[in-house]
């Protein structure tokens, strides 16, 4: 009799630990995911450039909207994408897709391959547009509801005409080539932090 009684108790003990572990992106009726982060997220050809802060809204239980802006390389820059997740209450793998602007700078002066041989070029970089998709994965960071990610991805320029000369320079086709490389535009890797400032989420964490 003792030792069914044993055994019952620690039945019960396992079943009540199982269910205080379940995997922190899984929700619950009584408690809802964020509803509201704040990030900050740095990276190359990054959808809000090298640094910047982003919103990120969740719409549903897999789908989010955010938006953001920053600092890059071709003035400043700021997005809107939509992303969706495998795991519950965002998290694990998504995918998203957005669009993202530059604004550009009025003068830029840089040494590069001319006719005349390298030479301080001024130019002005124009405002580009770019549709891109990337991929992430979001670890939970802390028991407040905080997320870190990774990400991955490819941006493909709809501008046509990414800057004008504005000194007397020819470039070389090498010229041409390095401005490409420096047009916002193509692969794309990053990495961030989410806040959740909802205050909804924190005690399931």
């Amino acid at each position: 009799m003792r030792i069914k009684m044993l055994l019952a108790l620690f039945i019960a003990s396992q079943c009540s630990f199982a269910q205080k572990s379940k995997p922190y992106y899984k929700s619950t009726n009584d408690v809802p995911c964020p509803k509201f982060y704040l990030g900050l997220n740095t990276g190359l050809e990054n959808p809000n450039g090298i640094l910047g802060l982003s919103i990120d809204v969740p719409v549903v239980e897999h789908i989010s909207a955010r938006a953001g802006v920053g600092l890059s390389s071709w003035g400043y820059k700021f997005y809107g994408e939509g992303v969706g997740y495998l795991g519950s209450c965002h998290r694990s793998w998504a995918a998203g897709l957005g669009v993202s602007r530059n604004t550009g700078l009025s003068k830029l002066e840089t040494t590069i391959p001319t006719t005349k041989g390298d030479q301080d070029v001024t130019f002005e970089l124009l405002p580009q547009t770019n549709v891109f998709l990337n991929l992430y994965h979001y670890f939970n960071v802390g028991r407040k509801g905080n997320r870190f990610y990774l990400q991955a991805g490819y941006s493909v320029p709809l501008s046509s005409k990414a800057y004008k000369i504005k000194s007397d320079h020819t470039l070389t086709d090498d010229g041409e080539a390095v401005m490409k490389v420096l047009r916002p535009g193509g692969l794309s890797l990053g990495l961030g932090f989410y806040f959740n400032v909802s205050g909804s989420g924190n005690s399931r964490y």
